[in-house]
């Protein structure tokens, strides 16, 4: 989701880059011995720069409301 003050909308990155990435990214940040997490949550500040994740290694974090889209939306933010 991308947000422009009270403003969202869905988005997904262009090509395959981005897959590849956040794979190598799982690789690197799994816990010794178990698997890597199922979801992560990337939230960054364009005005700051600042980058912060969350990761949820059960797969049970941030599940879409079909029902309710623009609430899910809201709650990641």
């Amino acid at each position: 989701y991308v947000y422009w003050g009270d403003e969202w909308e869905a988005a997904t990155p262009d090509g395959f880059r981005a897959l590849t990435l956040f794979q190598e990214l799982r690789d690197v940040t799994a816990v010794a011995g178990g698997e890597g997490w199922k979801k992560c949550l990337v939230r960054i500040d364009r005005a700051s720069g600042q980058i912060d994740m969350e990761f949820d290694r059960d797969g049970t974090r941030w599940v879409p409301d079909a029902a309710d889209p623009e609430g899910f939306a809201k709650s990641l933010r």
